[in-house]
């Protein structure tokens, strides 16, 4: 991918993460789902009304946007990398089966 193509797939990741922390941040506590576990790993599952969130090690790594099942790995946006949370992102998109997928990298 070219350093220009990757730039666009960051800013559209970080726009997701940004829409994501204002629907997080602006409803009150309890309005989100906890749907489980993925498979048996230490990672878990949350819904709100616009998203499907993977955490992983307290961390939220991953989005899906349910009005058209795209995937968004924020992995190292949020945090860095880690070879079990990207195999936590793999699991979850699988799980969901994410056909389009962003992952933000840095340049």
């Amino acid at each position: 991918m070219t350093k220009e193509a990757q730039q666009k797939v960051n800013e559209i990741c970080r726009e997701i993460y940004s829409s994501f922390r204002n629907e997080y941040d602006n409803y009150p506590f309890g309005h989100y789902r906890k749907i489980g576990r993925l498979y048996t790993c230490s990672a878990n599952i949350y819904e709100t009304d616009k998203f499907i969130v993977l955490v992983s090690y307290s961390t939220i790594v991953a989005l899906i946007d349910k009005k058209d099942n795209s995937g968004y790995d924020v992995l190292r946006l949020v945090f860095g990398y880690t070879s079990t949370s990207a195999q936590h992102i793999r699991k979850f998109f699988n799980k969901y089966n994410v056909i389009l997928t962003y992952s933000y990298r840095a340049i």
